[in-house]
């Protein structure tokens, strides 16, 4: 399946599935060449690498240098004592195993836990619904692919950013704040402000730079569980970090401030050559990219708060 994202050029191959080839569709492409490769590969027993470099283990996943060059992480499901995820990265080249569940009792062993996990979350809507949490079989090919570019990404001058993203006027807005906070409310709003606005990522659009020297908001196909969002690249204008308040106050951070907030909104890898592109990605955005925190509560004002700063004032 080849698609254009964020105007890099994906091929992604092997067990595919309608729920990923629904969300991608919208960015399905012809090329030549590709600029990554996606092998995704359903695995009765993941096989891990016989040599490696280790960089660091945390929780359930091991992160480790090949010696071809390659960042490579793996998972170990402690449910069922088995490794269900190895991928391996290359700039132009991603190769994942995921395993295979057909086993009733391991998927029962699944929910369990993912249920138990969801207590745990801040995100109101994740516990509020844990007890009907479910493991999907189609999701680790999204959830898969949607870690590993990542980190490839970074190797275009791109990155995600955990945010609903809309696009207004033909610029991008990204609304970030942790799950649960009114990311998407906030969004929704906007169309209804005006009708031309409409929402590119509802979780983690890209950012990227191109040979302009602009940072562009792009969609994808990795938009969270509500798959919303849409085919579009689009010059960013701003970055704004909600918290929710009783009245509709905005405010413009100094650089550093910024830093912070958006320090949390970003997957941090932890391969330091990926973690040191990322940080001179980011200080370019921020040394060109206005930020605010948006205190509000969910109603127009918001919105019309927001627009006054970013195109009246």
């Amino acid at each position: 399946m080849k698609l254009k994202i964020a105007g890099v050029k994906v091929n992604i191959t092997g067990d595919l599935n309608p729920v990923f080839t629904k969300r991608a569709a919208p960015y399905r492409d012809e090329f030549f060449k590709e600029d990554i490769q996606i092998k995704f590969r359903l695995k009765e027993t993941v096989e891990l690498p016989s040599e490696y470099e280790l960089i660091t283990v945390t929780n359930d996943r091991t992160w480790a240098k090949l010696p071809d060059g390659a960042f490579c992480y793996w998972d170990l499901n402690e449910q069922i004592g088995k490794y269900t995820l190895c991928t391996k990265i290359k700039p132009e080249r991603i190769e994942i195993q995921f395993y295979h569940f057909r086993d009733e009792q391991e998927i029962m062993l699944i929910n369990e836990a993912l249920k138990e996990y969801k207590k745990t979350m801040p995100n109101p809507k994740e516990y509020k619904n844990a007890e009907t949490a479910v493991f999907k079989p189609e999701f680790p090919l999204i959830n898969a692919t949607d870690q590993a570019m990542r980190y490839a990404m970074l190797h275009y001058n791109a990155f995600m950013v955990h945010a609903s993203a809309i696009v207004y006027q033909n610029q991008g807005i990204l609304f970030s704040a942790p799950s649960g906070t009114g990311k998407t409310t906030h969004t929704k709003l906007w169309e209804q402000f005006d009708s031309s606005a409409f929402i590119l990522n509802d979780d983690s659009p890209i950012l990227r730079f191109m040979d302009d020297g602009k940072v562009y908001a792009c969609g994808s196909p990795w938009a969270g569980a509500s798959g919303e969002g849409q085919n579009a690249m689009v010059p960013l204008k701003a970055i704004v970090f909600l918290q929710q308040g009783s009245e509709n106050e905005i405010t413009e951070l100094q650089t550093l401030q910024a830093l912070q907030w958006l320090l949390g909104s970003v997957s941090r890898p932890v391969d330091k050559g990926l973690m040191d592109k990322l940080f001179t990605l980011i200080h370019l955005l921020l040394s060109g990219t206005p930020c605010y925190i948006l205190k509000c509560r969910p109603d127009l004002e918001a919105v019309q708060t927001v627009h006054k700063a970013l195109f009246e004032e």
